[in-house]
């Protein structure tokens, strides 16, 4: 590996030469990599070195992406800007999301090529809205994402694995779960409405059925293709997705307690499940008439409210509760006087 590399170390800048690539690598004292690109070079680990540049990290980015993309997604460096183009669609600067993650996997020894998958399957999104949406979701989030570009989050669930709201809706461990897209809402506005949610680490605590401490929480494999909305509340931390595959169950039974300290998403693309099931609710009619429930819950609920304070009807959904006899209320807090109330609907 020396032998590959030639290197200068001074107070003001350190100097790494790739003998094979003829590529010269330079960090100046005011980079916040400098004292870090030093001491890799008493360690002589010239590579990780080269990976502390934004530049060669980015030419990397491109090289394989020229060598590994998939049909119709190329990538390169215009004016000093990484544009992107998709199929026949208009080139593109690649979001600065995209463009920070590259950078910090690099830097930190991984991979980029899921990097390549997710903006592949990000961009087969019917949706421009869905796509811009997930960007948002992308910067608030640490979420993993799999070799074939999928995303890893989260679900809360029942303990019988069955969704919080609706009971015919099953969430079991190797299960691919399906809805019709249309029938999820992709208005980011509807904080609180129908669609296959999944979550953030930090939505987790905002979350839960009536009795907290019999819920689950599983992880979920969703392609960027099928995600519709990111709802605008809790700083973009959850999503409404119209497919996902349940991808592991979290069995320690403190899981809210220890998630404080633990992300259960980082070893979670190591394995695959042995065996997936397709759980396709567009073809089972008890899953389609929970769908139709929540659809006849959605227009209740933007039925005309009022504040019972002030009387005033500028008022913002905060969730929806389910009581033990199954009665759905609707949360509200008035932005007028802030008072919040509940109304069954």
């Amino acid at each position: 590996m020396e032998d590959k590399y030639a290197h200068i170390i001074t107070m003001n800048y350190v100097s790494v030469m790739n003998k094979e690539t003829g590529n010269v690598t330079k960090i100046q004292s005011n980079d916040p990599n400098f004292d870090k690109a030093r001491s890799l070079l008493r360690e002589k680990k010239f590579d990780e070195v080269e990976r502390l540049s934004v530049k060669n990290v980015v030419n990397e980015f491109v090289l394989k992406t020229e060598n590994e993309s998939p049909d119709g997604f190329s990538v390169r460096i215009h004016n000093g800007e990484v544009m992107y183009r998709w199929k026949n669609q208009p080139e593109t600067v690649l979001h600065n999301t995209m463009t920070d993650r590259v950078i910090r996997m690099a830097q930190e020894g991984y991979d980029v090529a899921p990097l390549i998958n997710f903006m592949s399957n990000l961009l087969s999104n019917p949706s421009k809205t869905a796509v811009d949406e997930l960007y948002l979701f992308l910067e608030a989030t640490e979420l993993p994402i799999t070799s074939d570009g999928h995303l890893i989050a989260y679900k809360i669930v029942r303990d019988n694995y069955t969704s919080i709201h609706d009971p015919e809706f099953r969430n079991d461990v190797g299960t691919v779960v399906e809805m019709p897209r249309n029938a999820v809402c992709d208005d980011r506005n509807k904080t609180c409405s129908y669609g296959l949610h999944f979550c953030s680490k930090a939505y987790l605590s905002s979350y839960g059925s009536t009795d907290r401490s019999t819920d689950r929480v599983v992880l979920v494999k969703i392609n960027p293709a099928d995600v519709v909305s990111i709802p605008s509340d809790y700083n973009n931390a959850k999503g409404r997705a119209s497919k996902y595959l349940i991808w592991k169950d979290i069995t320690e039974t403190d899981w809210r307690t220890k998630l404080s300290q633990a992300d259960y998403t980082d070893k979670a693309v190591e394995e695959e499940p042995e065996e997936v099931e397709d759980y396709s609710y567009e073809l089972a009619d008890q899953i389609n008439e929970a769908i139709l429930v929540r659809l006849r819950i959605e227009t209740q609920a933007s039925a005309k409210v009022t504040c019972p304070d002030c009387g005033r009807s500028e008022l913002h959904k905060k969730g929806v509760t389910e009581l033990a006899d199954g009665t759905v209320k609707q949360r509200y807090k008035c932005q007028a006087c802030g008072f919040p109330f509940s109304k069954v609907i």
